[in-house]
Parts: C-alpha cells; structure tokens; sequence
C-alpha cells in the first residue's frame, strides 16, 4: 500500500535566519546623517545586532581579531540571506558548541538568559506604541509557526517561567511575554528544522533581491492575524546593586546596501537596561516606565507604559 504523503510547507519556514528577518524588521530604524553629525550613536548595523543575540545565547561577544573582525559582517549577511548554515565566526549550527550550551541554558537556566534577551530587546527594538513594531513582531513569529508544519511537534519555550509547549499551541496564545516568547523562538528556530539554507525561498520572498543592493524586508506574515495578541514585559528581580554602570560602545554607521552590512566594529559589551532605583520613583525608559519598589527591588517593565494591577 502506498503511503499517503504529508505536505510540508516549503515557507514560510523558521530558521536562524527568518526569526532574524522579523527581529531586523522590528528594531529602531538607523539614525541618520545629520544624527551622527549631532553626536549621537548608531549602535543597531546588522552584524551587532548579530553579535548581541550571540551574546544573549551565552553571556560573550564574539572575540574577532584580524582577518576575523573583517569577515565578521560578510559571514553575518550570507547566514541572514540562507547562503551558509553557520561558520567559524557565526557558530549557529545546531551542533556547534555554542548553540548546544544555550539550549542546555534555555533547560536549566533560563532566568538567566531571559534577562539576557530582555536587555537585548530593550536596546535595538521600537518600542513606540503608534508604531506597534513588537506586536507585529510576535504575530509574524506565530504566522511562520503557524504554517510551518515542522514545527508542531518541537519545544518551544515561549513561557516565562521557563515552561515549553509544542510549536501546534504557539498560534493559540492570547497573551505573551515579549523577551520569553522571541527568546524560545529565537532557541527553537536554531534546534529546528537544523539547516539555516531550508529558509531560503522565504528570505527570497520576504527581502526580495535588488541587484545587488540592501534587501529590506517587505513580508506580509502576521499582518492579518485573526487574534488580538497582547504583549507584556516582564518582571525582573535585581540581586546585586541598585545602580548599573552603562556599558560604551563604539560608532557605528549604518548601512546603505549589502555590501556595507558587512562592516563590523567589535562591542565593548552589550548596552544593558539602565536604572537607577529609587524609592517611590518612576524611572522613565523609552516609552515605557520602570516601576521601582525599593523594599523588594522588583522591577516591573511595562512597554507601553502604565502600571500593572
């Protein structure tokens, strides 16, 4: 008897590069010129923005000297655009090393790396709330799972105490966590389906090529979905100091076409949530408040402002 088929949908699919694409979409977008000139700091060219996720997987930046600092942004580009599954510098298979220690993280230790991803998100997203880019964001994740029959049977860790559910129940969700959700997507798009270059046709679709120019993306995925989604923060408990000392980074420009995404300046560090606590005081980041209660030092983050009940 001949065996029925099952239809496996060739895109959207998740991977490494295709959560980067919607992560890339949603970020502030690249100062200008005369914002430069002004002082100010670009710190969101494509290959740190690369170099801040490795380090939300474990803790490190990339330590790149010689022909590796140069190579770094080339090597990021072709992973965004599904050309090669990884390398030396960008060591995002799923066999490597590095991706096998974030998963046993994502397993074992997973406040850590969330507060890791929460800061992350906290530097590079658009947080403003007549843009509505992290919505957008995590309803474009749930269309590409959504469509994506590998995934309904893989963990996803998208819920904030750590907890998994298969890649099925992900379109279900009503209500997530921002940095828990793009954190278990980020870990499942690089344990699943194991080949960046499966994602090809939808980069192909989603950032159409320009002849050689920058691609930007230009998808629909998410646009129409049929389930109001609300997006939370998180609550993140302070153990050590009150005060964060801010962490420099160098200028970086942004970039024009393919070609200048590859430029990377290594980072002194990722820039992480700055606060200082203070009792009965609202500390305004961004468009959202950081509510601070001194007795307990739980610091509630709420995106769009307004405090929790």
């Amino acid at each position: 008897m001949k065996r029925k088929s099952v239809t496996i949908n060739e895109k959207p699919r998740l991977c490494g590069a295709t959560c980067f694409a919607l992560i890339l979409d949603a970020k502030v977008e690249a100062m200008n010129q005369r914002e430069h000139w002004k002082g100010h700091k670009d710190k969101r060219v494509i290959p740190n923005l690369m170099s801040r996720l490795l380090w939300v997987m474990n803790g490190e930046t990339p330590d790149l000297k010689g022909k590796a600092l140069e190579t770094f942004g080339s090597n990021v580009n072709k992973y965004r655009l599904c050309k090669i599954e990884g390398g030396a510098h960008v060591r995002l298979k799923k066999t490597d090393s590095e991706v096998q220690a974030f998963d046993n993280m994502v397993r074992n230790d997973y406040q850590t790396v969330l507060k890791r991803m929460d800061a992350f998100l906290w530097d590079v997203l658009d947080f403003r709330e007549e843009v509505g880019k992290p919505e957008s964001l995590v309803k474009a994740l749930m269309d590409t799972v959504s469509q994506d029959r590998h995934c309904d049977n893989k963990e996803f860790f998208v819920l904030e105490n750590g907890d998994s559910i298969p890649g099925c129940e992900v379109s279900a969700l009503t209500e997530v966590c921002l940095p828990a959700f793009v954190l278990g997507m980020w870990h499942a798009a690089l344990m699943i389906p194991d080949r960046n270059k499966d994602g090809e046709a939808t980069i192909n679709e989603w950032c159409p090529s320009t002849g050689g120019g920058h691609r930007d993306y230009s998808g629909s995925v998410g646009k129409v979905w049929p389930v109001e989604v609300k997006v939370n923060g998180m609550t993140v408990t302070e153990l050590s100091s009150t005060e964060t000392e801010e962490v420099d980074q160098p200028d970086d420009e942004p970039q024009k076409d393919e070609t200048e995404d590859t430029e990377y300046r290594q980072p002194g560090g990722p820039q992480l949530n700055q606060f200082l606590a203070k009792p009965k005081a609202n500390v305004h980041y961004g468009s959202g408040d950081i509510y601070s209660d001194i007795g307990t030092l739980n610091i509630t983050k709420n995106y769009y402002g307004g405090k929790d009940e």
